[in-house]
């Protein structure tokens, strides 16, 4: 339930690409992910941690994986819905 917003605002862009609603270009939209080392190691627990020691982790991952992110752009980053897995 916690990224339905996000889901059905990607599904909306999605169908109006589709639909050319938004004329001969797509609204194009770029994503950055955690990396999927640490996908695979978190459990369903740590949606509901707020320890200091977690959050500290996943900002330190999080300016990590923008800086890399930052350094590919804009020829080689992700593009929704074609990189929305692992």
């Amino acid at each position: 339930m916690g990224n339905l917003s996000l889901h059905k605002e990607l599904d909306y862009i999605l169908r109006d690409n589709a639909l050319k609603r938004f004329g001969p270009t797509d609204v194009i939209v770029r994503t950055i992910k955690m990396r999927k080392e640490t996908v695979d190691e978190l459990q369903f627990s740590s949606k509901f941690d707020r320890g200091p020691n977690l959050m500290h982790r996943l900002r330190k991952e999080g300016y990590e994986v923008a800086k890399e992110w930052l350094a590919n752009w804009p020829n080689y980053v992700g593009r929704y819905p074609e990189d929305a897995g692992y």
